[in-house]
C-alpha cells in the first residue's frame, strides 16, 4: 500500500490530532463489519507511518549529532537521558552528547550539563563545574540558569554576583527573582540607593501578585527595621492585599495590627478573625496568637481548653515558643490537668531551641527539683544561657545561686566576670 506526499505532510504536521482521531475511531467500533475493518486498517497504517517518522527523526538526529550539529547533540543527549520505546536510558551517553553540545557554547546544553555535574548524571558530582556552566548559560540569556546560578551564589555569600544574575532573570519576567533581588538590596545597610532598588524590585514582584513581596514591603513601611520613615497607609495597603490573597503570614500580621492598634483602630475581635484565618492555613504564629487570645479572653470569651488546643497544634509543627506555652499550661493546669514532668519536658525542648523564658524556667526546675531531679550545676547552666539573652529574672536567680553555691571567692569572682553579672555581695 502506498501513500501520497500530501497525506504524509498532513500526518507529520500534527500527530497529536491523529492520535485523538484514532482514539475516537477505536471507541466507536461496535463490532467487526467491513466498514469498521477498513477504519481499523487506516488507523494501524497511520500509526505505522507515525512510528516510522519518529524512528526516521531519531536517525536524522544521530546523523546530525555525529556531524557536529550542537542542537542535534543536545537532542540526542536528552533522548538518552529520558529514553523512549526505541532508546534505553543511558546516563553516560547522555552526558557525552550533552557535553559535546556544551563545548560548542550552546546555551541550553550548558544548562543541562550543569545539571549533570550537580546530580552526578553520567559523571562524578562536581559542584564547581556545575556552577561554572550555569554561569556560562546565564551570560547567554538562559533564564533558568540565571535564577539557579543566583541561588548558588547566595549560598556562597557572593551577593554581588548573585544580584547580577537575579537582575537578568528579573528583566526576563521571573517574579521570584525580582523579590529575591529586592531582599538582597534590603540586606545592604546604610546605602540609600540600595533601599530604592529594594523598593523597586519588591514593587515589581508585588505588582505581579507576589504575596511575599507585599509582606516585605509592608514590613519595610512599618518602620520596624528603621530603614525608612513609617508609612502606615502603604503598610496596611500591602497587608490587606496579601491577606486577601490568603497569604497566612500577612493575615497574622494584619491581626497583630488590629490587636495592637498599629496603623489601624484597635479591634481585638478583628484580630481574632484574622488569626483564625491564618491558623486555618497552618500559620504557627497565628496559632500561638490565637491561643493567647483564648487564654486571656481577648476578642472573645476566655477558653483555656481552646488555648491549650492551639498551643498543641503549633507545638506539633515543632515550634519552640508553642512548647514553652505548653510548659506553662501543664505547670499551671491551663486547659489540661497539671503535670510537672510533662511541663518540664516542654520547657526543656523550648530552652534547647533558645527561648530565654524557657531557659529561665528550666533553671528553676533544676534548682527546686520541679518535674525533674534537683541539680544546681544544671540550674546554673540554664540561668547563664538566659542571662546571655538579657533575661533579668534569670540574672537575679543566678546571683542568688552563685552566692549559695560557692565556697571559693575566686571561683565566684570568675563566674561573675565571665557572665557580666553585677556582684550582689556588699563591698568588703
Amino acid at each position: 500500500m502506498s501513500y501520497s506526499n500530501n497525506f504524509s505532510v498532513i500526518i507529520f504536521k500534527n500527530p497529536d490530532n491523529l492520535i485523538l482521531m484514532t482514539g475516537k475511531y477505536n471507541q466507536s467500533i461496535p463490532r467487526l463489519n467491513p466498514k469498521n475493518i477498513f477504519l481499523m486498517l487506516i488507523m494501524f497504517n497511520i500509526l505505522a507511518i507515525y512510528s516510522y517518522a519518529k524512528s526516521e527523526s531519531r536517525s536524522e538526529i544521530k546523523y546530525k549529532a555525529k556531524k557536529g550539529d550542537r542542537e542535534a547533540q543536545l537532542k540526542l543527549g536528552k533522548l538518552y537521558l529520558e529514553g523512549d520505546e526505541r532508546i534505553k536510558p543511558d546516563n553516560k551517553k547522555a552526558f557525552h552528547w550533552i557535553s559535546q553540545s556544551a563545548e560548542q557554547e550552546f546555551p541550553p546544553a550548558q544548562y543541562y550539563i550543569a545539571q549533570c555535574y550537580e546530580d552526578g548524571i553520567g559523571v562524578d558530582v562536581d559542584l564547581e563545574k556545575s556552577l561554572s556552566f550555569l554561569i556560562k548559560a546565564a551570560e547567554q540569556g538562559v533564564e533558568p540558569a540565571q535564577s539557579k546560578a543566583a541561588a548558588k551564589l547566595i549560598a556562597k555569600n557572593d551577593f554581588d554576583k548573585a544580584a547580577k544574575y537575579l537582575q537578568m532573570s528579573s528583566e526576563q519576567g521571573n517574579i521570584d527573582s525580582s523579590r529575591k533581588l529586592g531582599q538582597l538590596f534590603l540586606q545592604t545597610e546604610g546605602k540609600n540607593q540600595d533601599l530604592l532598588q529594594a523598593i523597586k524590585y519588591l514593587g515589581r514582584a508585588a505588582e505581579s501578585g507576589d504575596s511575599q513581596a507585599m509582606l516585605l514591603l509592608a514590613n519595610l513601611y512599618s518602620g520596624e527595621n528603621g530603614l525608612i520613615t513609617p508609612d502606615y497607609t502603604k503598610m496596611i495597603q500591602y497587608l490587606w492585599e496579601a491577606a486577601g490573597k490568603n497569604f497566612p503570614e500577612a493575615q497574622t500580621k494584619l491581626g497583630e495590627c488590629f490587636e495592637d492598634g498599629f496603623g489601624l483602630t484597635k479591634d481585638t475581635q478583628m484580630a481574632v478573625k484574622w488569626y483564625k484565618k491564618a491558623a486555618g492555613l497552618n500559620d504557627v504564629k497565628a496559632m500561638i496568637n490565637l491561643g493567647n487570645c483564648y487564654a486571656m479572653g481577648k476578642g472573645q470569651s476566655m477558653d483555656q481548653k481552646q488555648a491549650f488546643y492551639w498551643y498543641t497544634k503549633a507545638a506539633e509543627m515543632s515550634d519552640p515558643t508553642a512548647n514553652y506555652h505548653l510548659g506553662i499550661c501543664y505547670a499551671d493546669g491551663i486547659g489540661v490537668a497539671k503535670n510537672q514532668k510533662i511541663s518540664f519536658t516542654h520547657f526543656l525542648n523550648a530552652a534547647k531551641a533558645g527561648i530565654a523564658d524557657a531557659q529561665y524556667r528550666v533553671g528553676n526546675c533544676y534548682k527546686y527539683g520541679i518535674g525533674t531531679h534537683s541539680d544546681l550545676d544544671e540550674a546554673k547552666k540554664w540561668f547563664i544561657k538566659a542571662v546571655e539573652q538579657d533575661h533579668v529574672p534569670a540574672e537575679k536567680n543566678l546571683k542568688m545561686l552563685l552566692l549559695d553555691s560557692y565556697d571559693s571567692a575566686n571561683q565566684y569572682k570568675k563566674d561573675i566576670y565571665d557572665h557580666s553579672i553585677v556582684d550582689p555581695r556588699p563591698a568588703q
